[in-house]
């Protein structure tokens, strides 16, 4: 995950994001002339939200925010733009980038933040070009004084859920079966502090209750483990525990043997089965 850190000033060597409503420059984003005249002209004379420079050994972008705004779609298109300058440092090879926010709600660090890191996440660890195709962004750092460590912190959180929760879905079965999976949690449950029962075929449980998170499941013990993969409890499930559409309307012969439930879909044809007789001529 992208690192997030928080500072205090901004440093004028690296990439930098300003949010704002109306711009105004200040000497610590050490723009040129040129830059400042770039930034106003595009905002006035083109009536631009956002604004990006490449100075080629960082970028400076400005995303003008209009506090009036609804401020779930504000936040989603600060994401948004966090994508695109996610994908602008990447394709310029540069390492790290810094947001400053000059409007009073500490909301539009955070999305603009959630934005980069979410969008420099990759999933190549099995293409033999990985290291190459690897992202260069690698730090996001946070100058806004009214983002505290906690936010940053269940942000962090936040963020590294869904990508784990991006990489079990992206891993392929013949890396991650329901073996690996289920571990795959209990691994997360040991680095979160929360406990992950497994349940497996060698003992049927009864009365589960999800929403009682102190019930746990009783220890497996199985007589016969050679045996695991041969039933999953005394008995084989079959006949009316099939869901096979219509066939509650076949009990009565099943139970006199005229009817074999486990064989209606057999009976019925299918793709490998268009020879019935009522189809010949």
């Amino acid at each position: 995950m992208t690192a997030i850190t928080k500072k205090n000033e901004v440093d004028a060597k690296h990439s930098l994001a300003i949010l704002c409503s109306d711009f105004k420059n200040k000497s610590a984003y050490n723009l040129t002339k040129e830059q400042i005249a770039y930034i106003s002209d595009e905002i006035k004379e083109n009536d631009k939200k956002f604004i990006s420079i490449n100075a080629l050994s960082r970028l400076i972008i400005v995303i003008l925010v209009d506090p009036k705004k609804n401020h779930y779609s504000a936040l989603e298109s600060i994401r948004k733009h966090g994508a695109t300058i996610t994908d602008m440092l990447n394709a310029n090879k540069l390492t790290s980038i810094q947001i400053t926010n000059e409007l009073s709600n500490p909301d539009y660090s955070l999305a603009l933040t959630e934005g980069l890191s979410l969008a420099n996440y990759q999933f190549i660890k099995h293409k033999p070009s990985a290291k190459k195709e690897k992202n260069t962004l690698t730090s996001i750092v946070v100058v806004d004084a009214k983002i505290t460590n906690t936010h940053l912190s269940n942000l962090s959180i936040a963020i590294d859920a869904t990508l784990k929760a991006r990489d079990l879905v992206n891993e392929p079965v013949n890396s991650l079966n329901a073996t690996d999976l289920a571990n795959a949690f209990k691994a997360m449950g040991k680095e979160a502090g929360f406990k992950v029962d497994i349940y497996n075929k060698s003992k049927k449980e009864e009365n589960i209750n999800p929403e009682d998170i102190l019930l746990e499941k009783e220890p497996n013990e199985d007589d016969k483990p050679e045996l695991a993969n041969e039933k999953d409890f005394d008995e084989d499930e079959s006949g009316s525990d099939l869901d096979v559409p219509g066939a509650e309307l076949d009990d009565e012969q099943e139970k006199i043997g005229s009817e074999d439930e486990e064989n209606n879909y057999y009976s019925l044809g299918g793709d490998n089965h268009n020879d019935l007789e009522e189809d010949r001529e």
